[in-house]
């Protein structure tokens, strides 16, 4: 079975006090593909998660955050938004096929099916948290609080999408 590349997440701010919070990027890793022509079976171990910065300007910088800062904000969206306990892995079955990924995307215990772009051997997309029962994270009585938008990107393995 594949190992899948780190799957990137992108969260963004929002809110009263947005300029003192950050937009991040997020990797899951050890998540693994099973292919059966164009039918496709993911699954992506929230255990793996990390936070590999803040975004500024687009561009990556891994240096804001403290190891104890990234610690915090992986306990709290695996544990108290994601219910890594009940739920520990994100889970995909569907197909790839004409430059799409059709499927059930199953997070927190809920599924839901999406339809997302293949171009250049990646899925980008942004999903809406929301769809899966997941509320935008809030600080400070909601004065900062994430948006209801996260992007996600994956890279598919060489070769597995056939002739898409």
């Amino acid at each position: 079975m594949p190992r899948l590349a780190p799957v990137h997440i992108f969260t963004f701010k929002a809110g009263l006090l947005s300029r003192v919070a950050h937009d991040l990027q997020l990797s899951l890793s050890g998540g693994e593909l099973e292919l059966d022509g164009v039918e496709a079976s993911v699954r992506i171990p929230l255990a793996g998660m990390r936070v590999d910065g803040v975004m500024r300007r687009g561009r990556l910088d891994p240096m804001v955050l403290s190891p104890k800062d990234q610690a915090s904000i992986v306990r709290t969206a695996t544990h108290e938004l994601l219910g890594v306990n009940q739920h520990p892995d994100v889970l995909f079955t569907g197909r790839i096929e004409g430059g799409r990924v059709r499927g059930s995307l199953s997070l927190c215990g809920r599924s839901v099916r999406v339809d997302l772009p293949v171009q250049g051997g990646r899925v980008v997309a942004e999903i809406k948290p929301s769809d899966w029962g997941i509320a935008p994270y809030k600080a400070m009585m909601g004065a900062i609080r994430l948006q209801d938008r996260v992007r996600v990107e994956i890279t598919l393995p060489a070769g597995s999408l056939g002739s898409v």
